[in-house]
């Protein structure tokens, strides 16, 4: 792994991490239980075009964890209780 590709990985996982914090009500980690999916919901407008870019969204609109082009998406979700 390059360091460009790592810094890029990085960022992204905090994009999430931060877009999921701000966005996600409500205890939705009690809710899931390992190897289940996650329910639909939508994250807000990428804040700039190059994280629309380098998510590979083709709009500056809220999204879904669909609409990102990738092959792997990690998301982590912390609790605080």
């Amino acid at each position: 792994m390059t360091w460009k590709s790592f810094i890029r990985s990085f960022q992204l996982t905090c994009l999430v991490f931060s877009l999921l914090c701000c966005s996600v009500s409500g205890s939705l980690a009690d809710m899931l239980i390992p190897g289940s999916q996650i329910p639909q919901f939508t994250l807000p407008a990428p804040e700039s075009p190059q994280v629309q870019s380098y998510l590979g969204l083709k709009t500056m609109e809220p999204f879904s964890l669909s609409d990102v082009r990738s092959k792997l998406v990690v998301v982590e979700f912390l609790s605080a209780t």
